[in-house]
């Protein structure tokens, strides 16, 4: 009898514990929400808040004619990243673009570049679950900064090849070859 009272103490100690992490984790997606608003807060940058839809628009200028847009949404225990990378293109250039897409797609392990026919446009998307981002705020931060940069990274290709014409074959080695030298350990 006794062995059978410990036992199911145990089972009900277990199950108080899996009970109260079940329990705070309800509240995640809702704390996620509010650091991903306060991180574009105290960044500084400018963005809007659409607490009804959980979605930051974020937008950075990078030049004299162009403007970033990047949108963060919460949904269904995901935080989804969006960054417009191409935001117009001539239908000329439609197979050129879509062979760009496929080439950076191919060595990209963070997300998918995705092509709109329709609108004419490029997005490079990341869709991740909340729970890393609830137990630890620092990495919201590192994937929402690398996903900035691998998206000016992509824009900056797609800018060449819209403005050079240039078969994306061409262009994606030049992409290749300037991450090759960004990553290279420089000696002095």
């Amino acid at each position: 009898m006794k062995k059978f009272l410990a036992n199911f103490s145990d089972r009900i100690q277990t199950f108080l514990k899996r009970y109260l992490l079940v329990k705070n984790l309800e509240n995640k997606s809702d704390e996620v929400w509010k650091l991903l608003v306060q991180l574009h807060k105290s960044s500084g940058f400018h963005h809007g808040v659409y607490e009804k839809e959980r979605i930051v628009e974020t937008s950075f200028s990078n030049s004299s004619d162009r403007t970033n847009l990047f949108i963060y949404q919460l949904q269904n225990e995901h935080l989804i990243f969006r960054s417009r990378v191409l935001t117009n293109f001539d239908v000329s250039q439609t197979n050129d673009v879509l062979v760009l897409c496929s080439h950076l797609n191919s060595i990209v392990g963070f997300g998918v570049v995705r092509p709109d026919l329709r609108n004419r446009q490029v997005e490079f998307y990341y869709k991740s679950n909340i729970v890393p981002y609830y137990f630890d705020e620092e990495v919201l931060y590192l994937d929402t900064r690398r996903h900035f940069q691998v998206s000016q990274d992509f824009a900056k290709a797609f800018d060449e090849l819209i403005a050079s014409n240039e078969d994306p074959v061409f262009i994606f080695s030049e992409f290749m070859r300037q991450i090759d030298q960004e990553t290279e350990p420089s000696t002095n």
